[in-house]
């Protein structure tokens, strides 16, 4: 936990003097209790500016093949990282996913599966709408910009530009499990989701 914190502070102290970081909505964080946070993703520098500005320690969901390799496999279960296959039902992530939450934990989704390559959100994966019908947990709706400028898919060096990370008010879809049920449930909490982070990308 001592070096986490220490390399949080590095990054954070990085990324504010070089990158601008610029950090909004940590009211709407938690002081403790279980949520899901649920951001866009156009770069691998997400990992890191998501979770940066925050006291609290992340878990994040991550795809299976980021596991296969040795040193990224140590550095995920270092993070806290739950493997998530692409295709079927994840019975045994989703199991580990909800035990984070029930301990309190605040773990990290990328509703739309994998990074945008342009900086445009895409559609999001039914996994997110399944993850929050079955927990029951809340979603709190996370806007990271500029991570595709200083990092973009397609590259592995830096570039210097401005990011921002914003954090939207946490969102309960008790509502909703009363209206649908099913693969439509789903659906329309994905969608929700989406619409909530892309609403904090206009503000």
């Amino acid at each position: 936990m001592i070096l986490y914190r220490i390399l949080q502070l590095i990054f954070l102290v990085i990324f504010k003097l070089f990158f601008k970081l610029k950090i909004t909505g940590l009211e709407h964080i938690p002081r403790k209790g279980g949520a899901i946070l649920a951001s866009n993703h156009a770069s691998y520098a997400d990992i890191l500016l998501i979770g940066i500005g925050l006291r609290r320690r992340l878990r994040y969901v991550a795809k299976a093949e980021m596991f296969k390799k040795s040193f990224v496999r140590a550095l995920w279960t270092y993070l806290g990282g739950i493997p998530i296959r692409r295709h079927g039902v994840p019975r045994e992530s989703f199991k580990r996913i909800f035990e984070q939450i029930d301990r309190g934990n605040l773990v990290v989704v990328f509703p739309e599966g994998t990074r945008s390559k342009d900086g445009v959100m895409k559609d999001p994966k039914l996994g997110i709408g399944m993850m929050v019908a079955l927990s029951g947990a809340r979603i709190i709706p996370t806007y990271i910009s500029g991570s595709n400028r200083i990092l973009p898919s397609h590259s592995r060096k830096l570039k210097i530009h401005p990011v921002g990370v914003t954090y939207g008010e946490p969102i309960d879809f008790s509502d909703l499990m009363k209206k649908f049920e099913g693969k439509e449930l789903y659906q329309e909490i994905s969608r929700r989701v989406m619409e909530k982070i892309q609403n904090l990308k206009v503000q």
